[in-house]
């Protein structure tokens, strides 16, 4: 299971227990969730990816792209050691 837009300080005690229910109920959920961020809702606005977003100085966005592809990047390699 994936958990999106999720908040990137802290976890709400919804996604708390909701993350116990699924963990109680034997569900894997991938961890790290994929946080909202703007920077993710920004690819749709300017297409490309997030590493072409922050390393070019005329792209001005709403959101922190260093954050965002950290989180990306940390979610790929949750996914990658399931699939191994």
């Amino acid at each position: 299971m994936v958990l999106t837009k999720t908040s990137a300080a802290v976890k709400s005690r919804v996604q708390k227990e909701l993350e116990e229910q699924l963990n109680g109920a034997g569900i894997d959920v991938i961890e790290p969730s994929l946080v909202a961020r703007a920077a993710f809702s920004e690819l749709f606005a300017y297409g490309g990816d997030l590493t072409a977003m922050m390393n070019d100085p005329e792209m001005v966005t709403g959101g922190k792209v260093d954050k965002a592809l950290a989180n990306a990047q940390a979610f790929t390699e949750a996914v990658y050691e399931r699939l191994k």
